[in-house]
């Protein structure tokens, strides 16, 4: 009888399965012919890139197969902030990549000597067919960033001290997410004098087989964690002195100046942040998501206008740095 009725279960739920199935699927969805813009201050640079293009419908469901760039080439686009109104120049820039798109990069470039962090800037984009669309940004205030005392020791002599490299850094009020980065900077005398290098302290490293071989993972933009305190970055000292190991190794047999350790609070605004988060956040491979949210803050399209912006303290190496040698 059990079983009887189990197979009833099994018809019943196949038959609303049937009648479901009776329109055709189409996982494409409806096309939303709309006005797509990027754009992102940053504070410390004088030029600042946006994008405009529109939205395409591929003719089947790969959305590769469509090979035209889309780009709108005869917006207005302005930036107001203080009660003035720029205007944006157009710009073209060679594309790196042609294996989909043949046509050079379009944009429009704001030009602004110096960024007021902390103050909204409003972007406007006109666009025939497709009217005007706005968005707001405001870049982060400056940050606070603090090396722990333990760690000063740590950057400067490697040779002696093992304590790993701590920052303690407090994010403005209107930064929605935040980073700390660590950068060694240096000189390769003998080939490039002058010229100063940049290497990244990565968080992680794993499958160490030398000096040169092994895979770094590096800081993430992270949310706020203390609301009202200090937020904590721990890199460990390995890491630290295998990244100078690395640039021993790689200048083998030139003459390496080490000149300064950079340490840099990154901060977003909230629309930023969430957007990388979103577009970044779902990348399960081993489900499949029908429902795979997006975020704009573009009132009348999509895409996304936000800002980042940098704080940094250096500290000094000596002339003696490092005092170590590959093999480690």
């Amino acid at each position: 009888m059990r079983r009887y009725k189990i197979l009833q279960t099994v018809v019943a739920f196949s038959c609303v399965l049937a009648a479901g199935c009776e329109e055709d699927l189409n996982p494409k969805g409806p096309f939303l012919d709309a006005l797509v813009v990027f754009g992102v201050l940053s504070p410390g640079k004088t030029e600042h890139i946006v994008r405009v293009t529109t939205t395409y419908d591929p003719p089947a469901f790969d959305p590769l197969e469509h090979t035209w760039s889309n780009q709108i080439t005869n917006a207005m686009v302005t930036v107001e902030f203080g009660g003035n109104v720029v205007q944006l120049r157009d710009t073209t820039f060679a594309r790196s990549d042609t294996k989909r798109y043949q046509d050079s990069i379009k944009a429009y470039v704001f030009s602004a000597p110096a960024l007021q962090r902390g103050a909204p800037y409003t972007l406007s984009v006109a666009a025939p067919g497709y009217g005007t669309v706005t968005a707001t940004t405001t870049p982060p205030s400056t940050g606070t960033l603090e090396i722990d005392l333990d760690s000063r020791p740590a950057i400067t002599t490697p040779d002696v001290s093992r304590e790993d490299l701590i920052m303690y850094a407090q994010p403005a009020n209107d930064a929605e997410g935040h980073m700390v980065r660590i950068f060694l900077e240096y000189e390769v005398v003998s080939q490039n004098p002058g010229v100063i290098l940049r290497e990244e302290i990565p968080l992680v490293i794993n499958d160490y087989q030398d000096c040169l071989t092994y895979q770094a993972s590096y800081p993430k933009i992270r949310r706020r964690q203390n609301i009202a305190g200090r937020e904590l970055w721990i890199f460990p000292n390995e890491n630290y002195r295998r990244t100078i190991l690395k640039i021993l190794k790689y200048y083998d047999g030139e003459m390496v100046s080490f000149k300064r350790v950079a340490v840099v609070l990154v901060q977003a605004d909230e629309h930023l942040y969430k957007y990388y988060s979103l577009v970044g956040g779902f990348r399960d491979e081993f489900s499949i998501r029908v429902d795979e949210p997006n975020y704009t803050n573009i009132r009348g399209g999509l895409g996304v206008f936000g800002a980042v912006s940098a704080d940094t303290i250096f500290v000094g190496l000596p002339m003696t740095f490092p005092n170590i040698t590959c093999p480690f």
